[in-house]
């Protein structure tokens, strides 16, 4: 006969101590997984701090008078001139924008990121609270010259984006024979001061840890001839 037969209470005891451990295991694995830590999503604002910091617009490019502007401020529809709803901002030939709730502001010789915080600063102060503005620029405008030892010198116009020394010359037909390629140099007025930039475009091109320029409105590639 079954030893639980033949002691029926002693079986019934056995049932409920294996049950209560059995319980017991449940809830600690439930309150383990409760304690885990939980990865929060990437917010709004990291990922358009990502975006900016990967947006070479953002740093080396000077909003320049005649530019068409779009600017995003988050949330804000009204406030904001999007490309996708066709409404933007030109900046003035005296470099000023006019933005709703502000006014004018001189926006001329900020770069995007720039113009971004200022936006920021002036919007927060009594209209917005904690606002995000993003900016990009649309058009560029303007002109830059390419001269020297190249296969055809001349005016290259700056539209809707801008460009790198090493693209210029591409663009003006590439070096001559004669040309000296390590000897480029462009030349720019910056505050009425005459600035020299030396560009070595052979190992631009070569990709030997060099980093080619972009251009700004009103520069002058200047690439001389070639010493024999």
């Amino acid at each position: 006969m079954p030893i639980f037969a033949k002691y029926p209470l002693l079986g019934a005891l056995l049932l409920a101590l294996c049950s209560c451990a059995s319980t017991g295991k449940e809830e600690n694995i439930r309150s383990e997984a409760s304690i885990l830590p939980k990865e929060s999503p990437p917010t709004q604002s990291s990922a358009r701090n990502v975006d900016k910091r990967t947006n070479k617009n953002q740093t080396d490019y000077c909003i320049q008078a005649k530019d068409i502007l779009y600017i995003d401020v988050y949330n804000e529809p009204e406030l904001s001139y999007e490309q996708e709803k066709q409404r933007s901002l030109r900046v003035s030939t005296d470099g000023k924008i006019s933005f709703p709730l502000i006014g004018n502001i001189e926006v001329a010789g900020l770069t995007p990121y720039q113009l971004e915080r200022k936006l920021e600063g002036l919007l927060g102060d009594g209209y917005l609270i904690d606002p995000h503005v993003s900016v990009i620029v649309g058009n560029y405008h303007g002109s830059v010259c390419v001269i020297g030892e190249v296969k055809s010198p001349g005016e290259i116009k700056l539209q809707d984006r801008e460009i790198t020394v090493v693209e210029a010359i591409s663009m003006r037909g590439g070096f001559t024979d004669i040309a000296s390629p390590n000897r480029t140099h462009i030349v720019r007025m910056e505050n009425g001061v005459k600035k020299i930039i030396r560009i070595k475009a052979n190992k631009i091109m070569k990709n030997k840890e060099e980093e080619d320029v972009v251009l700004k409105p009103d520069d002058t590639v200047v690439v001389p001839e070639a010493f024999f």
